[in-house]
């Protein structure tokens, strides 16, 4: 965490509305192209964004985290945010979610993947390979799922973790 913002920027709610049966939303090959902070966002689920180029800092509304090339962020619900770049555009996939409505069919105490969401409710995050392992290669392969949408990839979404 780096830089403090002042207090006067506006903050907008951009809620995500989820398909009943399936309540995951992927944002692909989105192009952030702000420089300056004019106002924060936030949203009614969880953000995971992977990084594809560039860097810069996600603002929040009391701190800051820097960001790069292949690092995933995770932004919980309700956390004013906003991506400011640092020089170039820089490119993005983002999944958006709600671990109470996507794991409610399967058993939450179980899924240590919720567990884990559960625990950083409040606090955003930095998912490195050197920082978390474990959770990396997980979104790695959700994200890889999703790209290629092979029969029954929903299931890796709702299934519980190999780590229980």
């Amino acid at each position: 965490m780096q830089e403090t913002i002042p207090a006067h920027f506006p903050v907008l709610y951009e809620p995500h509305e989820f398909p009943l049966h399936f309540p995951v939303l992927p944002s692909y090959d989105r192009t952030v192209t702000q420089k300056e902070l004019k106002y924060l966002h936030f949203h009614n689920c969880f953000e995971i964004g992977f990084c594809f180029s560039e860097t810069g800092l996600i603002y929040l509304e009391t701190d800051s985290l820097s960001f790069q090339p292949n690092e995933f962020t995770i932004i919980p619900p309700f956390i004013p945010h906003i991506t400011i770049n640092s020089l170039d555009d820089s490119h993005w996939d983002f999944i958006y979610f709600d671990p109470t409505v996507l794991y409610a069919a399967s058993i939450p105490a179980i899924s240590s993947l919720y567990k884990h969401f559960y625990q950083f409710k409040e606090t955003p995050l930095q998912i490195t390979p050197k920082s978390d392992p474990f959770l990396y290669q997980i979104l790695c392969s959700l994200f890889t799922e999703f790209h290629s949408r092979q029969p029954l990839y929903c299931l890796l979404y709702t299934s519980p973790s190999p780590r229980d």
